[in-house]
Parts: structure tokens; sequence; C-alpha cells
């Protein structure tokens, strides 16, 4: 038993959730357990998130979902927007009678944030027009202006993807510039370039 498995604590969350995404980036197998750990060690909306994602990118929508609605309220519009947004991507992808109805409450966040102004959450949006709506220019533009605002590696790849999708290579240069800048080590950068 690691010192880890011992010790409970958020710190302890915090270290089995970068192991997560450091083994994630590497395209380990482990990637999927440590997520798990970290998210039983500390139940906290970006562990849960984080680990639906890596169920999505993995092919695996059913189990994206069950860790989406675990602990969660029942009704969809109980979520928090980060929840919803990866349950109608899970339901969408796998056929879930439940797509359209989480699909339209996403929707209405975001009119309804747009209406108050709120031009935040680009990358949501983003995915949410690439993922649920299959509108990839929309998706590319809101890609862009996510990129514009916050760089991380989930930025990057989404970035790759709208403008993969959209037919728009030349669109992702600023993030293949980025990659080469700072030699960003990630397997799903190296699979989409």
């Amino acid at each position: 038993m690691s010192a880890l498995d011992r010790a409970p604590g958020a710190p302890h969350a915090w270290i089995a959730l970068l192991r997560a995404e450091l083994a994630e980036r590497q395209g380990l197998a482990t990637a999927g357990p440590l997520y798990a750990r970290a998210l039983q060690l500390d139940d906290e909306l970006y562990v849960r998130a984080a680990y639906a994602d890596w169920l999505l990118d993995a092919g695996r929508p059913k189990d994206a979902a069950g860790v989406v609605r675990t602990g969660q309220p029942e009704a969809l519009d109980q979520l928090p927007d980060a929840l919803l947004l990866r349950l109608a991507i899970a339901w969408k992808r796998s056929g879930d009678a439940g797509a359209a109805r989480a699909a339209v409450e996403m929707r209405q966040r975001f009119d309804a944030a747009a209406l108050r102004g709120d031009t935040s959450h680009a990358r949501e949006r983003a995915r949410f027009a690439l993922d649920v709506q299959g509108d990839a220019a929309l998706a590319l533009k809101e890609a862009t202006t996510n990129w514009a605002q916050q760089r991380e590696p989930a930025d990057a790849v989404l970035l790759l993807r709208a403008a993969r999708a959209a037919k728009r290579p030349d669109a992702a240069e600023p993030v293949r510039a980025f990659i080469r800048e700072r030699s960003m080590q990630d397997r799903r950068l190296k699979e989409l370039e």
C-alpha cells in the first residue's frame, strides 16, 4: 500500500488527480484507475468532470454518464453545467433517449447566460457545438475564442478537434506553434496533429 493510499485528505486527492492527468497525457491505461482513485478521495466537480472526459475520450460514454450521474441530483436542471455538458455528450454518443432533453437544458443555459451578457465558458460552448450539435463551424469559432482566453491542454485538444471537424487545419496553427514553442508532450495532441 502506498503512502497515497494510507493517508486520506484533499492534498492526496490532488496528487492522485495530477497522476491521472499525467497518465492521460502519456496515453497510459492507468489513467482510468487513477481518475477513479482521485474521485474516491475527493468527490469534487472538477475531478468528476475530468474522469468523465477521460471515459468519453476512451470511447466509454455509458461509463461517463454513470460517473456524471452517481451521487448527483436526478433532475437535469439541478446538475452543474460542467456535468450536464458531459452527460449530454455521453448520452448522444451512446444513443440514450435522454440526449435531446440534456441538449435542450444545456442550450437554455447558454442562452440565459448570453442574455445576461456572460460570454465566458467558450470551452463548454465549443464542446457543445462540436460534440452535441455537430456544428463544426460554430465549434471552431468558440474554440478559437476560448484559446485566446486560456491555454490548457484541454483547450489545445479542443481547438485541434474543431479545426479538423471544420476542415480548417490552418485555424489550429496557433495551437501547433504553442506546442512547438513549449515542447508540450501530450498523446492527445500528437494524435490530432
